[in-house]
């Protein structure tokens, strides 16, 4: 199953010039997202074909991005993903899904408090900062460029395009693991556990995801306007079965 795994979004039938199934294409931060959502979201999402392309960064954080120049960043990525199947047309991709962690970005200043240890460390209540005012920036630079985000319909002028969330990141989501100091290797572990335990098991897969403990309900907006709110961007929650009650 991992060596499966481990190829899962790239190869395949993206090397025929014409896919027989649209492409749902999936942006994701990290490696491990990657590996721990491909196969059940591959599975279920049978009429699609699902891939995913590796950011390597949190690009609504990074200074060098702003939210005029988040679009062009985000369609460099997608230019490089059709550079690596010259077969693929932007016609064949039906839809762009990016999956961010909210990181805690969207609670006011007063929930972030000088370290006295200068370590970071994040609760369900507070963000105690390294640097409190680096991180007050970084949340507003971070809120203005999802806010952007939610309001982008299409990239590349005519693929549809959603962001969905994971809060504060996927392994407190999926994972109940709510450390800040994970390593390389306990995320990868993390990863390859929880598609092991969904693999053929799709249903366990979206009743997680779906459950009152997770799941957001409401419109697309309304899921967003919810984790902007307070401290809930500190806490667990995600939207992205919307994504599935949408599609399937």
């Amino acid at each position: 199953m991992i060596s499966a795994l481990r190829c899962a979004g790239s190869g395949g039938p993206l090397m025929e010039r014409k896919a027989e199934k649209k492409i749902l294409l999936f942006l994701v931060e990290g490696l491990t997202d990657m590996q721990a959502l491909s196969l059940p979201v591959s599975h279920i999402f049978r009429d699609y074909n699902v891939r995913f392309q590796v950011i390597r960064t949190d690009v609504t954080s990074d200074e060098s991005v702003t939210p005029k120049t988040i679009e062009k960043e985000l369609t460099g990525r997608v230019d490089r993903f059709l550079a690596e199947y010259p077969f693929v047309r932007k016609g064949d991709i039906g839809r762009i899904i990016q999956l961010i962690d909210t990181d805690g970005a969207f609670v006011g200043p007063q929930y972030i408090k000088q370290a006295g240890d200068r370590r970071t460390a994040y609760s369900e209540e507070e963000i105690l900062a390294k640097d409190k005012e680096r991180l007050l920036l970084r949340n507003m630079r971070k809120r203005t460029i999802v806010y952007k985000l939610v309001h982008t319909q299409a990239l590349k002028s005519t693929i549809p395009y959603e962001v969905y969330y994971f809060s504060r990141n996927m392994e407190h989501v999926l994972q109940k693991d709510a450390s800040d100091r994970l390593t390389k290797q306990e995320k990868e572990a993390y990863a390859f556990s929880f598609a092991d335990r969904y693999d053929g098991n799709e249903q366990g897969f979206l009743s997680l995801l779906g459950s009152d403990e997770l799941n957001v309900p409401g419109t697309y907006e309304e899921t967003w306007h919810f984790i902007m709110e307070g401290t809930a961007s500190l806490r667990r929650y995600s939207n992205f079965y919307h994504l599935f009650r949408q599609l399937l």
